[in-house]
């Protein structure tokens, strides 16, 4: 995985304050510097440490992108309108061994209980959503002030219908039909 060369070289030092700052604090110096395992657990797992980081995956369906960011170590919560997907979600993730919270619900209704998420991922839902306005209503309403929420659909052609419906879901079993 390539990663920009900014990144790169503030992950290679072991100071990631102000040196300024680290000077006026002896006592949390400590604090503020990572060593070379810390780093590594980072670009491995670089979720951990930030245990209130509540990432929301709406219309999970089987957990395909759920499993991967609950391994990395963020809190995750699967939803979907589709109870057969969130049963079929749950089993995967148990015998993964993965604590995911996956839940039978739907955008509305998760705003109107007053939950908040650091990130939503929608994708591949918004082409079976009836009532559009409303439904991205609610996602906002889910988003922290500071969140982010991703968006993704298909295009309605017919190359991205035989690549992707026809190619990954009935050829390739990729997703559950």
């Amino acid at each position: 995985m390539l990663m920009p060369a900014w990144l790169a070289r503030s992950i290679a030092s072991p100071v990631v304050a102000d040196t300024a700052v680290i000077t006026g604090m002896p006592a949390m110096a400590h604090f503020w510097t990572i060593s070379k395992l810390q780093r590594l657990v980072i670009r491995v797992y670089p979720f951990v440490g930030s245990i209130f980081l509540r990432i929301l995956d709406i219309g999970c369906g089987g957990g395909l992108l759920c499993e991967p960011i609950s391994r990395l170590g963020a809190t995750v919560i699967g939803a979907d309108a589709a109870e057969k997907n969130i049963k079929t979600a749950r089993v995967h993730a148990a015998q993964m061994g993965l604590d995911i919270d996956y839940r039978h619900i739907t955008a509305e209704e998760l705003a109107d209980q007053g939950e908040v998420f650091d990130a939503i991922l929608n994708m591949e839902v918004i082409e079976h959503v009836a009532d559009i306005p409303s439904f991205l209503g609610a996602c906002c309403l889910l988003l922290s002030q500071e969140g982010c929420m991703t968006l993704s659909t298909l295009n309605r052609t017919i190359k991205s219908w035989a690549m992707a419906i026809a190619g990954a879901e009935y050829i390739l079993r990729w997703l559950p039909i």
